[in-house]
């Protein structure tokens, strides 16, 4: 960071109070935002003379001098003002603000500006690199005319001649326009990888004439209309993109993600909510220092942004991916520098760069003349200036330095028995020094107060117990059919309102419910439970693998993936016979059904046998369950419950959650740390 008394520094917020030509390109790569697909130099979307706009995506390289493409640009957005463009090359400054929210990946600026013509405007921008899609982008401008009527001409699109420094990598393939949107596909020079992107345009606040332009590789929405004193318009700008590195046909994938996308606030909201969910285990706390607490989060998130969160055949260039210097070239050192972090705070990124490096290795073998010219770029770094490059990108090395300085220095973090513990020697002025370490399958909290240390040790996880109705598929409506059959038999009132009042307890129970006060012997009870069992059985023969609830599979796959137990307690008797038409009984464990215990929930007994039957004790098992009873029983055999249903029904159980569509073994484990 550079030492400038245009910056105010908080404890998540960067502000520059001024903007200085002379500092254009610096301040373009601190000011760059990423979301590990993809990095977004910190440029102007109105344009600025000599800027170098660019977005890089990982492994994007063209064999055309060897380096990273830059990408077409999706930032620009030109505003015109009875005939004068915006622009901080001309009119008049009268207010400027920049600011980088660390905590949610957001990158804004508010200014005043008058033009030549003396007319006053209010201008907001805002953007991100969506953290919870990785390959989207989203903009927002915010418009207020202050002092004049007049003509206003807006126009945005994709740039499709971005250049590295004086060349261009890209060919136009085609272009054409949606509704309300454009898209376009290119292809690098040599690499011969394609990039589709798709756009869409919002114009809130005015009605204007739009029209989709169609300049060669520069497709663009224009829009007009007249404004008035104090009037407000917003502009929001939503892109996708793919490359062929990602999909067979990625402007097909770009199209079709962008007609499924929600709005921006939407967008916005979910991006904060995973970069939260980052934080969690990633942020260093530091109390009493301000602009040691920004420095050490700013380090941190030029890290979290430029590793891919998925990929493991790509790595981090040693300026990350902020800029043009070195040609985005991969260096063995950042890897080395940055990967404590990773392994001690996202294990599972740390993987994907351990397999790239994995990879990379097994090629190098057939290569030793490539591995001795690396070792020298390598070597040969140390011998470049240092002091006064921060034009040239961000040292990816130098920020996992940082975090290895605060954890293993600052926090005095050794290991004593193959445990860590912290020895602190806090810098003058710090007060508090808070951080996780994720280290052989537990999370470590440390809490650093001048000298007092308080760690928390997150307890592992053994095996996991699934719920089976309203959990891995829906059989309410076998259910209901079922025992609507008996009753029309015996005569028996019944409907949907009974049954639903009904849901969770025994079938025993269930019929002793409905019978009301009417007389039957044992021997009747038990053959209308036989009956009431044949026709469900019944029902449930066309049950397929398609009738498992979304996203079970895919956690499923992912849990075996991790190597956790898995089980299932049902009280349900026909829980096997579902199992195997669901073809999940390969990752089933543990099958814990009716038959194996006589105290039905919300008695402990069915998840105690669960576990029993995985070997893993109590404490150590997450239970999935979508009724109250069923959560009362995992509480009282002091597992870890999950939820699945409305608040109303499920509150009480750790975590709740509305379905297990996009639930993974990693969300699970960040919920589960925020509670330990």
């Amino acid at each position: 960071m550079e030492k400038n008394q245009d910056f105010i520094y908080t404890d998540w917020i960067l502000i520059e109070t001024n903007f200085r030509p002379e500092q254009l390109h610096t301040r373009e790569t601190i000011f760059t935002i990423g979301n590990g697909y993809l990095g977004t130099r910190g440029s102007f979307e109105e344009g600025y003379p000599r800027a170098s706009p660019a977005t890089f995506i990982h492994e994007f390289y063209d064999p055309v001098h060897t380096e990273m493409a830059n990408c077409p640009d999706c930032l620009p957005l030109v505003i015109t003002i009875e005939g004068d463009r915006f622009g901080l090359d001309q009119g008049k400054i009268l207010q400027y603000n920049r600011e980088l929210d660390l905590r949610h990946g957001i990158l804004s600026r508010s200014l005043q500006w008058r033009s030549p013509s003396g007319k006053t405007i209010d201008i907001y921008f805002e953007r991100f690199a969506s953290m919870a899609d990785q390959h989207v982008l989203c903009q927002r401008c915010i418009l207020t005319f202050l002092d004049f009527y007049g003509r206003i001409e807006l126009q945005s699109g994709i740039n499709g001649y971005p250049e590295n420094r004086g060349f261009n990598h890209w060919e136009g393939l085609e272009q054409g326009k949606l509704d309300q949107g454009f898209w376009l596909h290119s292809r690098n020079r040599q690499s011969r990888l394609d990039i589709g992107i798709a756009g869409k345009i919002s114009l809130l606040g005015v009605e204007g004439h739009s029209q989709v332009n169609g300049a060669p590789s520069y497709p663009s929405i224009s829009a007009t209309f007249r404004c008035s004193p104090n009037q407000t318009i917003t502009i929001e700008k939503i892109i996708t993109l793919f490359t062929s590195r990602d999909v067979p046909d990625p402007l097909l994938a770009a199209k079709s993600k962008l007609y499924y996308l929600p709005d921006y606030v939407t967008l916005r909201n979910a991006n904060q909510q995973e970069w939260n969910q980052i934080w969690q285990q990633s942020d260093i706390l530091i109390e009493g220092d301000s602009k040691a607490a920004f420095a050490v989060r700013y380090n941190l998130f030029q890290m979290l942004i430029a590793v891919s969160r998925y990929d493991d055949k790509v790595s981090i260039p040693a300026k990350t991916i902020s800029t043009f210097f070195h040609h985005s070239h991969v260096f063995w050192d950042t890897e080395i520098f940055i990967l404590p972090f990773l392994i001690f705070t996202q294990p599972i990124i740390a993987r994907n760069l351990l397999n790239y490096r994995y990879h990379v290795l097994a090629e190098d073998l057939a290569k030793p003349n490539q591995v001795y010219q690396r070792f020298m770029q390598t070597a040969m770094l140390g011998l470049e200036e240092v002091m006064g490059n921060t034009i040239d990108g961000i040292h990816g090395a130098s920020a996992g330095a940082v975090w290895q300085a605060v954890v293993f220095g600052f926090g005095g973090i050794q290991f004593i028995d193959d445990q860590p513990v912290a020895y602190p020697h806090l810098p003058p002025g710090w007060t508090r020094l808070q951080f996780k370490l994720y280290w052989h399958g537990k999370w470590h909290s440390f809490d650093l107060h001048s000298g007092i240390v308080t760690q928390k040790k997150s307890r592992p996880i053994g095996g996991i117990i699934f719920d089976l109705d309203g959990v891995l598929i829906d059989t309410y409506e076998y259910h209901y059919q079922s025992w609507q059959k008996l009753a029309n038999g015996e005569k028996i009132p019944f409907n949907r309102e009974i049954h639903e009042s009904l849901l969770g307890i025994s079938d025993w129970d269930f019929l002793i419910s409905i019978i009301g006060d009417r007389q039957y012997s044992e021997l009747q009870l038990r053959e209308m439970m036989d009956r009431r069992n044949r026709y469900y059985i019944q029902l449930i023969q066309n049950i397929t693998p398609d009738n498992l609830l979304p996203g079970v599979k895919y956690l499923i796959d992912d849990l075996r993936r991790v190597g956790l137990k898995i089980a299932l307690g049902s009280s349900s008797k026909n829980a096997r016979l579902l199992v195997e038409k669901l073809g999940i009984g390969e990752e089933i464990d543990s099958i814990t059904d009716g038959y194996n215990v006589s105290k039905p929930k919300p008695a402990p007994d069915l998840f105690l046998f669960a576990a029993q039957q995985l070997g893993v004790i109590p404490r150590q098992c997450v239970v999935f369950e979508d009724a109250a009873l069923g959560i009362d029983a995992a509480l009282a055999a002091g597992m870890w419950v999950v939820g699945i249903g409305s608040p109303e029904r499920v509150g009480s159980a750790h975590i709740v959650v509305p379905n297990l569509v996009g639930m993974t073994w990693e969300k699970l484990q960040r919920k589960l740390q925020d509670l330990a």
